[in-house]
């Protein structure tokens, strides 16, 4: 999976019937846009996603169905780049995101 080269048009890493995966560099943010519902088989391509040293800015505010795994996730890869010198946002976190955080 390969993210969007920089300053380039939205990219779409994944797309199936259950979820969708974009993404497009904005500065020194590679904003990763989830859309659709949330399934566990997600999780390896954010996983493989969030391999790359960069700064992202997740935004979930289109995926339904947000579960403990997808949240623990984001919860581990910030707290690994926070270590680093880059960081991990969210944009428009849902309620029950917030909730499980």
């Amino acid at each position: 999976m390969k993210p969007a080269p920089p300053g380039g048009a939205e990219q779409v890493l994944v797309r199936n019937s259950q979820y969708e995966i974009a993404t497009v560099r904005i500065g020194a943010f590679l904003v990763v846009r989830i859309r659709g519902r949330y399934v566990d088989e997600l999780l390896t391509e954010l996983r493989s996603l969030f391999r790359e040293k960069t700064s992202f800015a997740v935004d979930i505010s289109a995926l339904s169905g947000i579960s403990m795994p997808l949240a623990r996730e984001i919860l581990f890869t910030a707290q690994i780049l926070k270590n680093t010198d880059h960081r991990l946002v969210l944009l428009s976190p849902t309620d029950r995101l917030r909730s499980l955080l």
